[in-house]
Formats: structure tokens, sequence, C-alpha cells
């Protein structure tokens, strides 16, 4: 299967495998995923084939075990979990040292 160029405004981008491009400038490769609806460019640190084809799998393998709305919390949920009753202790953490709790 030949590889496939793409041009970005700052160089040339070869695409080796699916999920998998090089940057013709530094012959370094990239992984480029697409996951809640973004587009993840991550950086294998190697300008091997075969490291760089391990490294994605490892990658993807890690992204498809994040949770997927990890990082989505409705405000409504936000502050249901960080609001409590005066007498019950929440997942307050300190913001300063006067809101420290003593150490015995």
């Amino acid at each position: 299967m030949p590889a496939q160029k793409t041009r970005d405004q700052k160089g040339d981008w070869i695409r080796v495998a699916p999920c998998l491009y090089r940057y013709q400038n530094t012959g370094a490769y990239y992984a480029v995923l697409r996951r809640a609806g973004k587009l993840i460019r991550k950086t294998l640190k190697t300008t091997k084939l075969e490291v760089a084809k391990r490294k994605l799998r490892d990658f993807q393998n890690e992204q498809e075990n994040a949770a997927p709305d990890a990082y989505k919390v409705r405000l409504d949920e936000y502050m249901a979990w960080r609001t409590f009753s005066p007498g019950e202790r929440g997942p307050r953490r300190p913001s300063s040292d006067t809101d420290k709790l003593p150490t015995t």
C-alpha cells in the first residue's frame, strides 16, 4: 500500500498506517486519533517504524480504556456533589493554610 501525503502549513505529513503519521521534516512518528469528536495528535517520540507501531498500539489501548465522559460533568451534577449540609463533611479541598485539618 503506497503512503499517502497530506500537506500541513508547517510541513509534510505522510500517512504510514491507519492512525500513524510521520512528519517528514523530522522523521518523527505521530499517533492521530479521534476521541469524543476531537482530534488527538500525540508524538510517539521515535523515528523507528516498529517502535512507533508498538507505541501506537499502547496509546490506542490507553485511549480505549479511558472513561469517555471522564472530563465531562454537568454543572448540576457537580453542584450536587460539591454542596453539603452544614454538619456533613464533603470532598472540600483546603484552599489555604487555615483550612487545613490539624495533624495529630
